[in-house]
């Protein structure tokens, strides 16, 4: 019985450890998501208030740190500093995600989610002060 619960013991940390080690090097890959529409999201209506043709890039895990590189449609370019450990979730739906909080340069917090499934998007979260924009990418 001793045996049976030691080699049950070694399997689950072997498991364990092979798992850390898959999320860890998933994170560290550098990836890049195309958006060719941008809406904008308004809570208190419940709707986008403007859904626009734009072409914006996402590269994320830009460096070793974890941050992303952002290209949008006006030609600028911003770095988001990874703040956090990315989480995953799941809506109602069953529609997987990851989420994670950065910083841009002037200390202000965008949480991006993004989708599994390519085709739902991804959403940012900005604050400024008091006020949150939200706004989804869509492929």
């Amino acid at each position: 019985m001793k045996e049976l619960i030691f080699n049950r013991s070694v399997l689950t940390f072997f498991v364990i450890t092979l798992s850390c080690v898959s999320i860890s090097s998933a994170q560290n890959n550098k990836f890049v998501r195309k958006y060719t529409q941008i809406g904008v999201f308004d809570e208190n209506k419940g709707d986008y208030v403007s859904l626009n043709e734009a072409n914006n890039s996402f590269v994320f895990n830009y460096n070793s740190n974890g941050d992303v590189k952002k290209y949008t449609a006006s030609g600028s370019v911003e770095i988001l500093l990874s703040v956090g450990t990315v989480t995953e979730g799941e809506t109602e739906e069953g529609d997987t995600f990851q989420y994670m909080t950065y910083l841009d340069k002037n200390g202000d917090e965008h949480i991006l989610i993004l989708y599994d499934n390519i085709q739902l998007g991804l959403v940012e979260y900005i604050t400024y002060g008091t006020l949150t924009l939200i706004v989804h990418y869509f492929p």
